[in-house]
């Protein structure tokens, strides 16, 4: 333990004295101290403090993945390059040892930068929370929506699959009716360019509202406490006309919550043991149209009290639009609820946390290159690593959009692309799972299941294999046939 200890306090001095690291270092504070104050965000407090948030924590975890990759990979490789490592191994320490030492000291240094940075970032958005001139409806909102910890619930989907084919069907048959003898069968790949088709509007279809009270959407949202005390948040962002950001405009509408009421008025007469009748009403949120700014997030709060006997929230929206244009929703931006269950610290703790998950891995990524190969070449590996993963996840997304069954695959590239694809999954890691400063800055709560699955499908099953390997490699390799040139 004391060797082990001895080997960890060398690196932290090795990694200190290395010019990228020094570099990486002041861009870091530079980053901390500039950032907060030169973003705009979208002209609102409460964006100000997000862009903040999510800006700092996003550039404090991809410079430290720089410098950690840059590190390890120098510490491993330039001890077997110029010799040092020679003198450890005549002495009773194991290779693995070594390699473990150095993990943990490159680790180490880089978990007291980040906790430093942290800190640093959290004492600056609370002092533009507290010192900048936001009025109080302003803090109010921040606190509500930002500086919170808030678990999500979705609503309720349809299944999206059965319509896709029940109305593959149904074309299929009028198409058989309507063309009688001259009908064809479809190829797999008309097949599939059908179903895509097919499944891309039904999902517009679901997000539009277009205009009256005729076409009033309703959401459900269940799995809610029936204990919850605390307001619930209704948040959503709509468009008007199309689902693009640019050129919106106000649009009108009424949003309506579901309560239970007893449907006889006389509940008092009723016989002990009896159960009441409930029959559902919609209270609208405001009296008339209200108007509603498209392309912007909005939140609403609702009462507790609209949750029902068995955990469920029933919102619905009429679009009352003057130019009778249809109303857009998109499933990444709501309508969801959300419900306060921490704080902004604790939150704020566990995307740092995930930060530090992410340097791990990368830490004993490329001390496993850096321990076999010279210090470009290593890093080249690891950053190509990095790409495949990126790579392999958009060959697995592509091809889950496609509503076409596996074995009626047409082209054999695709074919090789799937299965390519999901293999390289099983030993590669995409380092976007690790991203939560979205979350974060939009006060979402970081579920603690969500951060166990990620280490255990990470890091454990993923991570750790690679690691062992790395070391068993170190502890094959001749070191006697490195020659510095």
């Amino acid at each position: 333990m004391i060797s082990l200890w001895a080997i960890v306090k060398l690196t932290c001095r090795a990694s200190v004295r290395s010019r990228i690291f020094h570099v990486l270092l002041l861009v870091l504070l530079a980053t901390i101290a500039i950032l907060p104050n030169t973003v705009l965000g979208d002209g609102t407090a409460s964006g100000y403090i997000q862009v903040s948030l999510k800006y700092c924590l996003g550039a404090i975890g991809f410079i430290l993945s720089l410098s950690i990759i840059w590190v390890s990979c120098f510490i491993l490789s330039n001890d077997l390059e110029t010799y040092q490592i020679h003198m450890v191994f005549t002495k009773p320490v194991s290779r693995a040892r070594v390699w473990v030492g150095k993990w943990m000291g490159v680790v180490l240094i880089h978990a007291i930068l980040l906790l430093v940075s942290a800190l640093t970032v959290y004492s600056l958005i609370l002092w533009q929370f507290y010192k900048k001139p936001f009025t109080a409806e302003e803090k109010s909102r921040i606190e509500n929506e930002v500086l919170v910890g808030r678990r999500v619930f979705l609503p309720e989907l349809p299944d999206m699959d059965s319509r896709v084919r029940k109305e593959y069907g149904a074309r299929i048959k009028y198409l058989k009716s309507s063309q009688a003898e001259n009908f064809k069968e479809l190829s797999s790949d008309e097949k599939g360019k059908m179903l895509g088709e097919l499944r891309r509007q039904l999902i517009a279809q679901y997000g539009e509202v277009m205009p009256g009270p005729s076409n009033t959407r309703k959401w459900n949202f269940k799995g809610l406490g029936t204990d919850i005390k605390t307001p619930l948040y209704f948040r959503y962002r709509t468009y008007v006309g199309k689902i693009s950001s640019k050129d919106q405009r106000e649009t009108e509408g009424i949003w309506t919550v579901r309560l239970l009421v007893p449907a006889d008025e006389n509940v008092k007469d009723r016989k002990p043991g009896e159960e009441v009748a409930m029959m559902e009403i919609f209270i609208p949120k405001s009296q008339y149209p209200e108007k509603i700014m498209c392309g912007v997030f909005h939140e609403i709060p609702l009462s507790p009290g609209t949750i029902d006997k068995e955990g469920v929230v029933t919102v619905a929206f009429t679009n009352f639009d003057l130019e009778g244009k249809p109303v857009f929703f998109q499933p990444g931006d709501g309508p969801k609820l959300l419900i306060k269950t921490g704080s902004f610290l604790e939150n704020y703790l566990r995307a740092v946390f995930m930060i530090f998950l992410k340097l791990l891995f990368l830490a004993g990524l490329a001390c496993a290159a850096g321990g076999l190969l010279s210090m470009p070449t290593a890093v080249f590996v690891v950053l190509s690593y990095l790409l495949i993963g990126i790579f392999a996840t958009f060959v697995i997304d592509a091809d889950s959009s496609s509503e076409e069954e596996p074995s009626q695959l047409g082209k054999f590239q695709e074919v090789v692309g799937r299965i390519a694809g999901q293999s390289l999954l099983w030993v590669i890691i995409p380092m976007h799972k690790f991203e939560v400063t979205d979350e974060v800055s939009n006060g979402e709560l970081i579920e603690g299941k969500f951060i166990a699955k990620t280490f255990f499908e990470f890091f454990i099953l993923r991570g750790l294999p690679i690691f062992l390997v790395g070391i068993w490699l170190y502890r094959r390799r001749e070191v006697g046939t490195v020659v510095q040139k």
